[in-house]
C-alpha cells in the first residue's frame, strides 16, 4: 500500500496536480514560518495560543478533561480511539493558532463528560453495594465449619 502511494505521488507531483503547501499550513508545523505579508503575519488569529485562553474558554473542563481522556484508554472501541486521536491532534493544532482553539472544544466536552460519568458510576456502585453489616436484631445463620476428614489410608504393601 505504501509503495502504491509512493508511485501515485511520484506520478501526480510532476504534473502539477499537487502544489506546495501554503505558508499558513507550513506555519502549523514550522514555528518561525511567516507568509511574507506583514498584514497577515500581524493578525492575532494567526498567533500561537496563550495558555490563559484555555482557562478562559474551557474553565473547569480543562482540569477534568485529562482524567476523562485517561478513561478512554480502558475498554477499547472505535469511538474511544477516535476520541483519543481527535483530542491529541486537536490540542496540537489549537496550541499553534488561536483560531484553531475551536477544534478542541468538542473533545474537551466529551472527555470531561466521560470523567464525570466514571465518577458518578463509581459512586452509585459504592452506594448500592451489598456488603453492608447486618442490622441489629437480625442474625444471620452462621455457617458451621466443615469437618476435615483425613485422607484415605492405603493398606501396607507386603
Amino acid at each position: 500500500a505504501a509503495a502504491a502511494a509512493a508511485v501515485a505521488v511520484a506520478v501526480v507531483l510532476p504534473e502539477g496536480f499537487i502544489g506546495p503547501m501554503s505558508a499558513r499550513v507550513r506555519s502549523l508545523f514550522i514555528k518561525h514560518t511567516k507568509t511574507g505579508n506583514p498584514l497577515v503575519d500581524s493578525v492575532a488569529e494567526h498567533q500561537a495560543t496563550p495558555p490563559m485562553l484555555y482557562w478562559h474558554y474551557f474553565h473547569f473542563t480543562l482540569f477534568v478533561m485529562p482524567l476523562g481522556l485517561g478513561t478512554a484508554f480502558f475498554g477499547k472501541s472505535d469511538a474511544k480511539l477516535f476520541l483519543i486521536v481527535y483530542t491529541i491532534v486537536g490540542f496540537y493544532f489549537s496550541a499553534k493558532m488561536v483560531r484553531l482553539l475551536l477544534l478542541i472544544s468538542p473533545a474537551t466536552s466529551v472527555c470531561a463528560a466521560a470523567c464525570l460519568d466514571s465518577l458518578i458510576a463509581f459512586n452509585i456502585e459504592a452506594l448500592t453495594a451489598d456488603d453492608q453489616p447486618p442490622v441489629e436484631g437480625e442474625e444471620e445463620e452462621a455457617e458451621q465449619p466443615r469437618a476435615i476428614s483425613p485422607p484415605p489410608q492405603q493398606p501396607p504393601q507386603p
